[in-house]
């Protein structure tokens, strides 16, 4: 039984650990308010497409709600994607506070994979990878224009 509980948990942390997540031993641990953290290592970027930005999603109702000032640029996500941390998809619909307004698009990398990444205006966002993989991310530390915290 500890055998196998063991093999469990050592495909699961293979998995977690894979490209481009890194090493799973230098995650923070999270609470009830903070998602644990894990480092975030993507590839050398070579092209960021923004197909939509200061979008507002279809399921907010409020006409009141307005997104138009949610506008990322490609030196705004590229400094996103630096500082953003990996998170358990299950806190990123649990712990985090969703945001209507997004930006989203495409994300290539040097070695000629690629990515659809979606970014919220509170500081979370995604990146599904070509290989059906996806990412969940948060950034604490991204207190900087157009980004609410």
């Amino acid at each position: 039984m500890v055998i196998r509980v063991l093999l469990i948990v050592v495909f699961f942390v293979a998995y977690v650990t894979t490209e481009p997540v890194a090493a799973a031993g230098q995650c923070t641990k999270g609470s009830e308010f903070e998602p644990a953290l894990c480092p975030l290592k993507l590839g050398r970027v070579s092209k960021i497409s923004i197909l939509k930005n200061a979008a507002k999603s279809p399921v907010e109702q409020d006409n009141a709600v307005v997104c138009d000032n949610f506008l990322l640029s490609q030196a705004r996500l590229r400094q996103y994607w630096s500082q953003a941390k990996i998170i358990r998809e299950d806190d990123l619909h649990h712990t985090l506070d969703w945001s209507p307004c997004y930006a989203s698009g495409e994300i290539l990398f040097s070695d000629g994979s690629s990515a659809e990444w979606t970014v919220n205006q509170f500081r979370s966002g995604s990146l599904l990878m070509r290989n059906g993989k996806k990412i969940s991310l948060y950034c604490p530390t991204c207190k900087f224009s157009p980004f609410q915290w």
